[in-house]
């Protein structure tokens, strides 16, 4: 899936959010919870989060986590969005799409299975805020005269 606009404000702190799977740091449980709060109000669709994940960020981050000394207290925000935006606006030849696709079988693990209790805990926060229907039991007060 290939998007060519610019990345929305939502979409912009969902990359911020998300890029910390790339850090050369350990993902804790209280991480993973405020990672997927902060997802969770941006009200973007998994599967979208999915495909950034995937495609727009995975390209760009992946090297950090080969990187002996990579970074761990966060990347500059400004740059990760314009780099960002750079690859929407520009798409990519066919070596690129092969290196990426390859670096993604080899790495994957390392990003997906913090991934999987993120987007766990968002099923959760979805579940519980989910609108609540009455039920379809309750007596109809007109029909009992």
């Amino acid at each position: 899936m290939s998007n060519t606009e610019p990345l929305t404000e939502a979409e912009k702190e969902a990359c911020i959010c998300l890029s910390t799977l790339f850090l050369d740091s350990e993902m804790t449980s209280a991480k993973i919870a405020t990672m997927a709060q902060s997802l969770h109000r941006l009200r973007l669709p998994v599967q979208q989060l999915d495909n950034m994940l995937r495609h727009e960020l995975f390209p760009i981050l992946y090297p950090n986590l080969i990187n002996p000394a990579g970074v761990w207290d966060g990347f500059d925000e400004t740059d990760l969005i314009a780099r960002v935006n750079d690859r929407r606006a520009h798409p990519q030849n066919l070596l690129q799409t092969l290196g990426n696709n390859v670096a993604w079988v080899m790495l994957r693990s390392s990003v997906m299975s913090s991934w999987a209790r993120v987007r766990e805990t968002l099923g959760q926060l979805d579940r519980d805020t989910s609108p609540k229907r009455p039920c379809s039991l309750a007596l109809d007060r007109s029909s009992t005269r």
